[in-house]
């Protein structure tokens, strides 16, 4: 397993069923960023093999398949060159100026629905089994089961996709990254509750609000991201913290005064 947990314990419990895995008569390994869109194998959890109410095993294809991804898997090689044909061939060159805009609502409902499960896997790894007894965690896998606008529309989870209004935001989180690779950051960004932020493909962004219930004991700033490169199938890591000081000082050289609610987390 990639080095990224802050977790002082090994796993105890499947983080679909929440069962004890003692109690599971079949665990399988669950790669925490999809295969299908080149996560690789040993970047995971454990999981009990038994489908059960709330289990999403099996969506990856699916979500894999969203128009979105399924344009940037075929400009990768990860899907027949076809695939991307069925958008428009203007698809690819206007998806990095804002990828969210014209995707039918049911579609960006199953891509927020699929991205809140590498989400919640990556919270699980990072966190521990504490975060299976977290307020909000039926909601999160509630939402990772959503099938339909009006289910992700009903969550109670804060969550939101990043677009060009929010490319500050996205830049503060998450780090630049090449058109192959994915990025997925924990942290304790303004000291109320971690955030997980979410990035595909190096455009395709979300960014989840952990809990309502407090910080897990992570400080100020810190965190850990998590960059796979799916074409290589690796994982590399690196702390929150220098990003985010990075960012901010690039972001003042250049001139321009960081927006409230960064000020407060600079400062």
């Amino acid at each position: 397993m990639t080095p990224f947990s802050a977790r002082p314990h090994p796993q105890l419990r499947c983080p679909y069923t929440l069962k004890p895995l003692a109690d599971v008569a079949e665990l399988r390994s669950e790669p925490i960023v999809p295969l299908i869109l080149g996560g690789p194998p040993d970047f995971d959890v454990l999981v009990d093999c038994q489908p059960a109410a709330g289990h999403p095993t099996g969506d990856d294809n699916s979500f894999g398949d969203n128009a979105l991804l399924l344009m940037m898997r075929a400009r990768d090689g990860m899907a027949p060159p076809a695939s991307a044909g069925r958008f428009g061939q203007s698809g690819l060159g206007l998806i990095k100026k804002n990828p969210f805009e014209g995707l039918p609502m049911q579609a960006m409902a199953m891509m927020s629905a699929g991205m809140a499960k590498v989400a919640y896997l990556a919270a699980f790894e990072f966190l521990g089994d504490q975060f299976l007894d977290d307020p909000l965690n039926l909601e999160w896998r509630n939402l990772m089961m959503a099938r339909s606008t009006a289910e992700v529309a009903a969550s109670k989870l804060r969550f939101m996709p990043l677009g060009p209004k929010e490319v500050l935001y996205e830049a503060a989180l998450l780090p630049d990254l090449g058109p192959h690779e994915h990025a997925i950051t924990i942290c304790n960004f303004q000291q109320n509750t971690p955030l997980v932020a979410l990035k595909l493909f190096g455009c395709l962004s979300h960014v989840f609000r952990v809990s309502q219930s407090g910080t897990y004991g992570l400080e100020l700033l810190e965190g850990q991201i998590a960059i796979c490169d799916s074409v290589k199938r690796t994982i590399r890591t690196q702390s929150f913290m220098p990003h985010f000081l990075s960012f901010a000082s690039r972001y003042h050289v250049a001139g321009g005064d960081l927006p409230p609610f960064l000020v407060r987390t600079a400062g």
